[in-house]
């Protein structure tokens, strides 16, 4: 799956069944240093302890709509481009052309962020 990041066409795995693909920002991504700046070791375990992330892809049984109607759930939390909450070193890390990804299942959603304020306090994941 190709996907477009600052202008980037970066390509990472597509997400299958429950899973849901999160960006993260790593240090170096935050601190707008260059690679020789910070170990590449350091970079990614910093985006592993990260608890915010931006949906790139979602399986096709992510939010389970039987599941969904079961529950009195009218909507799913999060759709791809949401800024969503999820836990600390959970999931697998999937590092790509310089960018950290986390495949995760739809239950690691904690919550999701309004989209007036990610861009009121310009949260650029």
């Amino acid at each position: 799956m190709i996907v477009k990041i600052r202008g980037e066409n970066v390509a990472i795995p597509k997400a299958t069944g429950y899973s849901i693909i999160v960006k993260t920002k790593t240090l170096t991504e935050e601190l707008g240093l260059q690679k020789i700046q910070i170990a590449e070791e350091v970079d990614y375990e910093s985006s592993e302890a990260t608890t915010i992330a931006r949906v790139v892809d979602m399986g096709e049984a992510a939010f389970n709509r039987k599941f969904m109607e079961a529950h009195n759930i009218t909507k799913p939390p999060c759709k791809v481009g949401d800024i969503v909450v999820i836990p600390r070193f959970k999931g697998i890390f999937l590092p790509f052309t310089n960018h950290m990804y986390r495949r995760l299942t739809d239950d690691d959603i904690y919550a999701t962020y309004d989209q007036d304020e990610v861009t009121e306090c310009k949260m650029d994941i």
